[in-house]
């Protein structure tokens, strides 16, 4: 669970980023396996906005929510901050799981699990634009198969 990344400030260690994508309004779909049972903060994480290591989004899919965990985060010069106030569990077990993370010009955020139906949480924020797109997770395990990016741009 350990990554040699260093953020410069509080915000997660394992960031998988797409290489030369940088996209204002997208949907990016995939499914996800947690691999440790880590307890409350099991987790996966999206990040989207992304224009450094020190500004950025990110959707923490924790698995009990508290105001560092389970949230829709923003890390902007300072450690992650949460936009949201959720306080539904994310229901992790060991099966695959489907993710949707979609932005809007609006600033629109929401982000499904399982439900791809109703979003699982929701904000609006317009502080970052376009932005580089990724996966991964605060500091856990997991695996990621058939990731879908559609850009609204």
């Amino acid at each position: 669970r350990k990554s040699d990344y260093k953020p410069p400030v509080r915000s997660p260690g394992h960031i998988a980023l797409i290489r030369d994508l940088k996209l204002h309004q997208f949907d990016v779909t995939f499914r996800v396996r947690s691999t440790k049972d880590t307890g409350n903060h099991r987790d996966c994480c999206v990040f989207f906005g992304y224009q450094d290591d020190q500004h950025f989004y990110y959707v923490h899919l924790g698995a009990k929510p508290d105001p560092h965990s389970g949230q829709i985060m923003i890390v902007k010069e300072a450690p992650r901050l949460a936009m949201t106030k959720n306080q539904k569990l994310t229901p992790w077990d060991d099966q695959w799981h489907t993710v949707r993370v979609t932005r809007r010009a609006t600033g629109m955020i929401q982000d499904f699990f399982d439900d791809m139906e109703k979003p699982h949480m929701e904000v609006t924020d317009k502080t970052f634009a376009a932005g580089r797109i990724g996966i991964g997770s605060f500091d856990d395990l997991n695996e990621f198969d058939d990731i879908v990016v559609r850009s609204h741009d």
